[in-house]
């Protein structure tokens, strides 16, 4: 079984792409199997406000928890989303890469850009452009961090919608073909 079948068999058991990452959400932080939402990891951090701000935004996470290191994964709704604490401030965008839906909050990041892990295209962190192959854009989403709080707003650009591409990690791609064999 290859990269791409285990991808999809994972993908089946939760029930798609949000699915998958509201498991690695669970997974990560220990959050409501229902929403995703990361629970408190200490005593002393306060619950997450409940309400939406008056503006819409949701609080999604501790600020303390969100470090430049590492992004903070989150499932709002029905859409997977990336933020990251960045040297021009705290970005989101989605966390499903338009090539295979590799979780792009687990990629490297570097001068406001984040590679994804599974085959390193890359993504402008304020545009959500792919600088790998242009037209192939994620969502990006607005986001603020006051009171101790990382709050996620709307969507601020759709992304692309279209899946699938060629490889930049330097793997070949094989294509095969099975009626030759026969």
């Amino acid at each position: 079984m290859g990269f791409r079948d285990r991808l999809q068999a994972k993908m089946s058991k939760h029930g798609g792409v949000v699915g998958l990452a509201k498991a690695a959400v669970r997974k990560a932080g220990g959050g409501s199997p229902e929403t995703g939402s990361p629970a408190p990891a200490a005593q002393s951090l306060p619950a997450l406000p409940k309400q939406a701000a008056s503006d819409g935004f949701v609080a999604v996470g501790h600020s303390v928890k969100l470090s430049s290191a590492t992004a903070m994964q989150v499932v709002q709704g029905e859409e997977a989303v990336a933020i990251f604490r960045t040297e021009k401030g705290l970005r989101a965008i989605s966390n499903v890469c338009t090539h295979e839906d590799g979780p792009l909050g687990e990629g490297e990041v570097k001068d406001c850009v984040v590679a994804c892990p599974y085959h390193d295209w890359r993504f402008d962190l304020s545009t959500g452009e792919c600088l790998s192959h242009p037209g192939r854009e994620v969502a990006t989403f607005a986001v603020r961090e006051s009171d101790g709080f990382v709050w996620l707003g709307s969507k601020t650009r759709e992304g692309s919608g279209e899946r699938g591409g060629a490889h930049d990690d330097g793997m070949e791609v094989l294509v095969k073909d099975l009626d030759a064999e026969s």
